[in-house]
């Protein structure tokens, strides 16, 4: 999401929820940051890419695919405009930085399950590949 507090850009810690957006001027979504509750249990696949905003939405793209990032909600995320930063597990990468998230992949046949972990529906530009990131990796993992 994106807000204005005088001429400043609003930074946003919420999973879309326009709650956050109490101290602003002005407040519409302008990317779709999904964020999801801390799980027992967890997938632990490595997925390695490219951290990516497109068509307000915020991606992970590998050379063969792309996956909407579904972030934890003990992470740090800042949105504002078409940026994005996070931090997780004492590392922080912006928008163009390589990732290496640990998680799980769901394909976009499973965008109601999707919808169920992170409590919002998924704009129609975002229904694709997903990766649910339970943790974010300091380097890429030797292959």
């Amino acid at each position: 999401m994106e807000g204005q507090l005088n001429d400043g850009p609003a930074l946003y810690q919420s999973h879309g929820d326009y709650r956050q957006c109490a101290l602003l001027v002005s407040c519409q979504p302008a990317l779709f940051v999904p964020r999801h509750e801390p799980m027992a249990q967890r997938p632990t696949a490595v997925l390695t890419g490219t951290l990516t905003v497109r068509d307000g939405c915020a991606w992970i793209v590998t050379p063969d695919e792309r996956f909407l990032a579904l972030w934890p909600s003990t992470f740090v995320v800042l949105a504002a405009g078409a940026g994005i930063a996070v931090s997780g597990n004492g590392v922080q990468v912006t928008v163009g930085d390589e990732v290496t998230v640990g998680g799980g992949e769901y394909p976009p046949q499973q965008t109601d399950f999707v919808e169920s972990l992170i409590d919002e529906s998924v704009p129609e530009g975002c229904r694709h590949r997903y990766w649910l990131v339970t943790e974010l990796l300091s380097e890429p993992l030797p292959t």
